[in-house]
């Protein structure tokens, strides 16, 4: 962390580029690596669903949330409690 110091040109184009290099490629990196995404470039998200957004399988998964547990469950021969 810096002290406000006066810098070279050299010294500024460093620290920029340093700033970049974590902000644009090891801080996605880590997101990615602990199984979130990143949403507008720094919006840390958990929700798995939202890769599937504008793809076949959005749509599925639509389908599939609208019909319910009951469907689901009636498909694999199980029962839920009443």
């Amino acid at each position: 962390m810096h002290q406000a110091q006066i810098v070279t040109s050299d010294e500024a184009i460093l620290a920029l580029s340093v700033a970049t290099t974590v902000l644009e490629i090891l801080f996605p990196t880590v997101v990615k690596r602990m199984g979130f995404h990143l949403h507008e470039g720094f919006k840390i998200c958990d929700n798995w669903k939202c890769k599937y957004i504008g793809t076949e399988f959005e749509k599925i998964l639509k389908t599939l949330i609208g019909v319910g547990p009951r469907y689901l469950v009636n498909i694999y021969g199980l029962s839920l409690p009443k």
